[in-house]
């Protein structure tokens, strides 16, 4: 089984998103849903927020050694596993819902983020791990190497 990046359910590419539609907003002096997005999300326990961790740790280490890298990687597989799964799709589900009742989703998902290929690598990654079908080893393999 081959996996596929998905935008709709990265959270860390979602959060980037919002960031950015947060400041086209302000400069357009316009009220921005996406802080209370945001805030609702991504602050506080939520399983959103420990997920978006994971991301955000990924994208603030680079240019580490192999070794830390291969650490870093398998530490942030091993805490996904313990995310409860079923509830992190539920508020992807509803954290996409409330962006299309504020946003063109076709515009909100055009906008460009600087760490794209970090951010669908590790979500590739990611879905791999929690994904009890049987993985294309040579697929993860190169999903590793994009870090």
């Amino acid at each position: 089984m081959k996996i596929k990046h998905s935008k709709f359910r990265n959270t860390g590419l979602i959060f980037e998103l919002l960031v950015k539609q947060v400041a086209s907003d302000t400069l357009n002096n316009r009220d921005s849903a996406a802080v209370s997005i945001i805030k609702k999300y991504y602050s506080g326990k939520s399983s959103l927020a420990k997920e978006y961790k994971l991301y955000e740790f990924i994208t603030k280490n680079k240019n580490v050694s192999q070794s830390k890298a291969e650490t870093i990687i398998s530490t942030i597989t091993e805490v996904s596993r313990k995310l409860d799964q079923k509830l992190l799709k539920k508020q992807k589900y509803e954290l996409i819902s409330d962006i299309k009742e504020n946003y063109d989703v076709n515009e909100f998902f055009s906008i460009q983020v600087r760490d794209y290929k970090a951010l669908a690598a590790l979500y590739c990654l990611l879905e791999a791990q929690n994904n009890s079908d049987l993985i294309d080893p040579k697929a993860l393999v190169i999903i590793k190497l994009l870090f």
